[in-house]
């Protein structure tokens, strides 16, 4: 039966979304090209479980120096609709909640133990070294069970919230990624992207594919404004609980009043390379992050991402 609706309709009956939220899910979908997944528990039964996904199809592109942002509304070719089957991963996640249930469970009571025992042996006097040792057992086993209570929070994942945008993941992998899929244009444009980065760094809180499209876009902006033969400096920081990524060129740069209205304005952005930032900036507050931007004529321009740190 659903074949015989219009396209928001079949949406909202599979979905369960109400019209008006599905309009303005495809307002993002037309103007912004955001592929956007949802529950479909219109159709899920006891043995199966779906997401429905809608993507927006863009025609070719015109010429190979063409970015996905350089695409106008008039070059989308209309929508798709799918429906995926994703029944194995949620036996999956289900297998993986239920060990990590039981290891807490454990873990959890061994923890109180240590906590409880050693508060019993505060009670008695012991030398200096003693009580610091206490204060370290102490102090680690509750940061352990602090742990355990943050992980728990993203295990019991339910499929009427499948299109969760906020998560612990890598921190570096996104950046990687982007750095891999922009290096071309880079190249062709005479630029080399250098990159300061620590080996190791903890969890962000963020969508990975979502941060890859907010690292191309700042990317593709700097190219953009770059002189030729000049370096993009891309460095990652890690400091109180927040890990930070700083974009850098030496370009021509703009007025900061125009870069704001870029950012944080309501009037449709014209230039085709900045079309991305305002969608990248609104991704990065809605993960708890903050988005900030300088630049000066003559100089070139610098962008800083900061996102919530996990564990």
């Amino acid at each position: 039966r659903f074949f015989d609706m219009t396209a928001i309709d079949m949406i909202s009956a599979i979905s369960g979304r109400d019209l008006r939220t599905v309009r303005e899910y495809m307002h993002y979908i037309v103007v912004e090209r955001t592929v956007i997944s949802l529950p479909a528990p219109a159709i899920d039964n006891e043995r199966y479980t779906y997401m429905l996904t809608i993507r927006p199809l863009i025609q070719k592109q015109q010429s190979r120096f063409e970015a996905d942002n350089d695409l106008t509304p008039f070059q989308l070719g209309g929508i798709l609709i799918e429906l995926v089957d994703i029944s194995t991963f949620k036996t999956l996640n289900d297998l993986q909640v239920n060990l990590v249930d039981q290891l807490n469970v454990r873990l959890r009571d061994d923890l109180e133990a240590l906590v409880l025992a050693t508060d019993l042996l505060s009670d008695d006097k012991g030398t200096e070294d003693q009580q610091w040792v206490r204060e370290i057992i102490t102090s680690k086993a509750d940061h352990a069970t602090r742990i355990f209570e943050d992980v728990q929070k993203y295990l019991y994942f339910t499929f009427e919230d499948a299109s969760l945008e906020c998560y612990p993941i890598d921190a570096l992998k996104p950046l990687a990624s982007s750095i891999d899929e922009i290096s071309e244009l880079a190249r062709k444009a005479g630029i080399e992207l250098h990159t300061e980065q620590p080996e190791l760094l903890c969890f962000v809180m963020a969508a990975p594919q979502s941060l890859v499209e907010v690292f191309n876009d700042v990317i593709r902006v700097l190219i953009h404004d770059a002189s030729s033969g000049s370096k993009i400096l891309i460095r990652v920081t890690s400091t109180e609980g927040r890990v930070c990524y700083h974009f850098e060129n030496t370009g021509f740069g703009l007025p900061p009043e125009r870069l704001h209205e870029y950012l944080h304005g309501d009037l449709s952005v014209s230039v085709d390379e900045f079309r991305g930032l305002r969608t990248a900036n609104r991704r990065v507050q809605s993960w708890g992050g903050e988005f900030s931007a300088e630049t000066e004529l003559g100089k070139g321009m610098c962008f800083d991402i900061c996102l919530k740190g996990f564990l």
